[in-house]
């Protein structure tokens, strides 16, 4: 990578940062637990790898994928202890599985026998992300709950098919294999790693929908980001970045302060300070 595109994805990265609401939160993923979030991740991992892969070699079609035994092992990956990942196209057909019987299944005969995994998979028919919960029957004969994300690929085959990763096991292995102390100690760990990960797509994607776009309109761009959350501050305004920390102005009044060097008494004027208060989670980190 160049020099010049290096400093237009730093550039970039900042861009969509800042692009972020103010109250930067993990919103969509309120509510969601440390198990959703694992296979959350792992599927978009996988997605990014994909991308990565085809990229790499555009000219290889969906046929020369599927017999590519490197491809193969990207497509399908352990999640949890007995979940892996799958490949669908956006007409939900089964193009990658670890079950060869299954590779050409068409997903919508699910829609009678399981309709709860058919909603969520019906809802990323055309290549659209979705995620849901639906019961299923392990070897024992018992229904349990499993957890499905279906992460969108953003790139094509070189016979334009696309791409979705279907990621899902059961989330009571989670529950097995890490106490609850454990998960609440990586939880904030995997948002974090979660909002890189989406943040590198975003950049990427961005790079490729406007390549016109010129080093010096980037920093145009992040030029006046800052200058509005400058101009926000100076008129008594806080920007937060929810985990990281806040940014406001602080009023202090005249006081007697001693010149550092001589230790003479200096008369301080009043006047309005930045202030910068860390977020939780940055404090944290820092005093691991």
């Amino acid at each position: 990578m160049n020099l010049i595109k290096y400093k237009k994805r730093i550039l970039i990265f900042c861009l969509v940062i800042l692009l972020l609401p103010f109250s930067l939160v993990l919103a969509e993923e309120r509510g969601a637990g440390f198990e959703e979030l694992s296979i959350k991740l792992k599927a978009l991992q996988i997605a990014r790898q994909v991308e990565n892969y085809i990229k790499s070699y555009p000219n290889k079609t969906l046929e020369a994928l599927q017999n590519d035994p490197v491809f193969q092992k990207i497509a399908v990956q352990s999640i949890g202890k007995t979940g892996y990942s799958a490949i669908l196209d956006f007409d939900l057909i089964v193009k990658f599985h670890k079950q060869e019987k299954l590779i050409n299944f068409d997903a919508h005969l699910f829609e009678n026998n399981f309709p709860e995994l058919w909603n969520i998979l019906s809802k990323s028919e055309g290549g659209k992300e979705s995620f849901g919960y639906y019961l299923w029957e392990d070897e024992n004969g018992v229904f349990r709950e499993k957890y499905n994300y279906q992460a969108l690929v953003n790139v094509k085959t070189a016979d334009k098919v696309g791409l979705i990763i279907s990621a899902t096991t059961y989330l009571d292995e989670y529950e097995e294999e890490n106490n609850f102390t454990q998960k609440q100690e990586t939880f904030e760990e995997l948002t974090i790693k979660l909002k890189a990960l989406q943040t590198a797509q975003q950049v990427d994607y961005y790079l490729e929908k406007n390549p016109e776009l010129t080093l010096k309109d980037v920093e145009r761009i992040v030029d006046f980001l800052f200058d509005t959350i400058i101009n926000h501050v100076s008129d008594g305004g806080r920007v937060e970045f929810r985990n990281f920390g806040t940014f406001s102005a602080k009023w202090r009044n005249e006081r007697i302060g001693h010149n550092p060097k001589t230790g003479e008494k200096v008369h301080v004027p009043a006047k309005t300070v930045p202030f910068f208060k860390a977020g939780k989670l940055l404090l944290e980190r820092l005093n691991d």
